[in-house]
Parts: C-alpha cells; structure tokens; sequence
C-alpha cells in the first residue's frame, strides 16, 4: 500500500510539471506580458497618471497579475506564479454574470413558442390550462400517419390572464407560491388579439406531434419587469416598453410602481409578501428600469415620461424620493457604477451616447454627455475610474485575453483613445482576466 502511495505521488508530481512544461510551452509569455497601443486617437498625454491592474489565468493553475501605466503600456510590469492547486478563480465574464438578476416573466409566451413536446397535457396544466389538450387531441382525430391539420388559437378563450414566474438569483423553497403570489399580485389580461397556430402531425407510429408556431405579438424574451437586489431584498418594476404592444398593467390591486419583497421568510415561517414600495403614475411612465447605487441604501429609478428620461433616486429605508433629475436623451439607459461616478450608455436610432454623472456625497451632478464608440452600450465588462476632471473607460469585452479597449473624457467629451493590446493574447490558449481595476494615482 506504501508503495502504491508512493509511486501515486510520483505520478501527480511528473503530471504536474508536465503541465506546467507544457503550459509554459504554449504560453511563452509566463514571465513579462508586453502591451502596444493600436488605433490611438487624441492627446496621450490625457492618460497619464492613469493605471490599469489586471489578474488574469490558464486553468487556475498560471497566475498572472500586471500593472500598466496608460500613458507608457511598454513598461507593464508583470508577476506570474504556478500552482500546483488550482486555485478558485472566476472569470470576469462569470463574475458579473453572478450580479444577482430577478425578473418576473410569463412562460406563455415562450413555452408555446418551443411546444415540441409528447407530454402536452402536463406541459399546459402547468400553465393553468386544462382545455387546450383536447381541442388539440380533436384537431388530430382522423389524421392518417404523415398527415397535419393547422388551426389558430386566441389565446384569450384559454387564458383570461397570463400565467406569471418569478425568477430569483437563488433558489427558494416557496417558488410555487412565489409564483402564485406574482400571479394574484400583478393580473395582467391576455390580448384580446393574442393568437397562437398550433400544427398537428399524426406519426407513423400512431401518436400525435403538436408543434405552435411564433405568437402573433412579439414579446422578445418573455421578461416583463426590471428588477435588481438590494441586501436581502428584491425591487421589481413593470416597463411598458418590454413588449409590443404593451400590456395592461391598470388592474394590479395596490397599483402601479416599484415592488418590493424580501428574499427570505419572516419569523413566522411564511412566503414572503409583495408591497408596492414606490407607486408610480402608469398614465404618464412610458418605460421604467431599476439599477443600483453606488450609495448604500439607495436605488435608483430611470423613467421615460412624455419622451424624456428622468432618475430618482429612492431611499430604500423610508421609500422617499432623495433626489430626481433630468438626463439627456430619450431611452432607458444600460447603467455601470464607479466608486464615485454612474455612466450611462444609451442607444437611440443607432447613435450612441455617453452620460456620466459625478457621485458628491450621496448626490449626482451631470459631468458629461456625448457620443460614444458604438461598442460601449453592448460591453459587458466595464471599468472606469474619475478624478473630478478625467473618466477613464476600459472595456474588457472585446477581445480574448487580456487585451482591453480605453476612451479617456473630459467635461467637453473624448480626450484619448487606444486598443491596448497585450502580446499574450495570441498564445494557442490565451489567459481568461478575472479581475479588473482602474484608478488615477491622485486615488
């Protein structure tokens, strides 16, 4: 058994400095990772005092970390390490596919979509339909084998209301009520012009295929609210704009307006309960959406109203309105937090434009607005640092490893541009960043 052990051990250790060989091999790169500027734009000199710091890895087991000086990325500095142990990195993309996201959706409108299945009956039950199976089974009667027959559905005389789920970061022991508390809460009617065409097919070994085909609305992803967490509670807003045409969201018992709801139970054990925490004006909110603040204790509220766009700022102790301004522009914004700035990417009729507004204490002041790269409103990854009179915006989504995009502003727009691109990029497996920060050296 000694023995055993012994020659186990001699096994993991000749794997692993094979994968370190191996690695290193095919990441030459292992000890200096060198940056150069392409596509650079303005004045370099807006960049100085700019630093950049990146961890990045291969498997957990190649551990980068470097800092690079905007102003001079020749002179990245680089530490690399090897561990034997994978070590528990996530990957950015995975780091901010974490941020918690909560939305109530309806199953209907993607369900039928994709209804592909033997298991009809169960499968509409659980969309509190009971009818629709044997007006499906009575489309199919008489069919031969490889034969179909075609019918259109208002969905109306199946489902007064549209069946509703609610969509948490984490798991609760109470989704079935959950689900039926969304559905007693928010009553919204189907359309009356809502249909469904539904195509059976008899197969040849005698049972019946039912396939429907898009809905006659587009509903895009089924995702009806705008929703962020807050601690341990989720905040939910209705937006007009989710669909097209809109759905009517007069009849909700306690109204219109931003919801609230904590994530866990009361002391007494039971499901948790909604309360329209801020109530809105539905005849005058054309579109709402939900981010939030790089203050704790906030949340903020982007509205559009008679064409324009407004932030609120609530206060989510007391459900006060703390601060309420108006943005340029006329569509709801993507929002990203700094440590003290909010940027604000939006897109309208394939312009695109950046707002940043500058965090004084626990108020926002405009500081910018002004067009932007096209790429910015779809990034994924963005970082940004704010000196008072300089924004830095790196993005670190557009290329694989750790390559990255930079727009330096001032108060009058666009200073600096680069694609900083990073030599390690090209390896046969290049590093994954997992980490990512941006800060002037006055900071």
């Amino acid at each position: 058994m000694k023995q055993r052990l012994i020659a186990f051990a001699a096994l993991l250790a000749l794997a692993v400095c094979a994968l370190a060989a191996a690695t290193v091999w095919l990441v030459p790169q292992t000890r200096q990772v060198h940056y150069t500027v392409a596509e650079a734009s303005g004045d370099a000199a807006a960049a100085e005092g700019l630093h950049i710091d990146l961890s990045y890895d291969v498997d957990g087991h190649l551990l980068w970390k470097t800092a690079i000086d905007a102003a001079a990325p020749e002179q990245a500095e680089t530490t690399f390490t090897f561990s034997p142990l994978e070590q528990d990195t996530d990957p950015l993309y995975q780091v901010y596919s974490q941020d918690s996201e909560v939305f109530i959706s309806s199953p209907l409108f993607t369900r039928l979509d994709y209804f592909r299945l033997s298991n009809m009956e169960d499968e509409l039950a659980d969309l509190g339909q009971t009818a629709l199976p044997a007006d499906l089974l009575a489309l199919g009667a008489g069919l031969a084998p490889g034969e179909e027959a075609t019918k259109v559905y208002t969905l109306r005389d199946y489902w007064a209301f549209l069946p509703l789920s609610l969509w948490l970061p984490q798991s609760s022991q109470y989704y079935r009520e959950l689900d039926a508390l969304v559905q007693r809460t928010f009553p919204i009617p189907v359309p009356e012009d809502l249909t469904a065409e539904a195509t059976v097919t008899m197969r040849r070994d005698g049972s019946l295929e039912v396939s429907f085909s898009p809905l006659s609305m587009d509903y895009g992803q089924s995702e009806l609210t705008d929703g962020v967490v807050l601690e341990d509670k989720v905040y939910l807003v209705f937006s007009q704009d989710k669909t097209e045409p809109a759905l009517d969201y007069s009849r909700f018992p306690d109204g219109y307006g931003v919801y609230r709801m904590p994530l866990t139970a009361d002391s007494s054990g039971l499901p948790p309960r909604l309360e329209n925490f801020f109530p809105l004006d539905l005849s005058t909110v054309e579109a709402a959406s939900l981010e939030k603040s790089p203050v704790p204790g906030q949340l903020l509220l982007f509205t559009l109203e008679a064409g324009r766009l407004y932030l609120t700022v609530i206060d989510t102790d007391s459900g006060q309105a703390l601060q309420r301004l108006s943005l340029p522009g006329a569509a709801l914004p993507v929002a990203y937090t700094g440590e003290n700035v909010l940027l604000l990417l939006t897109e309208e009729e394939q312009a695109y434009s950046l707002t940043a507004l500058a965090l004084e204490g626990r108020q926002f002041s405009l500081f910018l607005t002004c067009p932007c790269d096209e790429t910015l409103p779809g990034a994924r990854f963005l970082h940004s640092a704010f000196d008072g009179t300089r924004l830095a915006v790196a993005d670190f989504s557009r290329y694989l490893g750790p390559s990255f995009s930079l727009w330096i502003y001032g108060q009058d727009g666009l200073l600096y541009a680069g694609q900083y691109l990073s030599d390690i990029a090209t390896a046969s497996d290049p590093p994954t960043p997992n980490a990512a920060a941006c800060r002037w050296s006055s900071h």
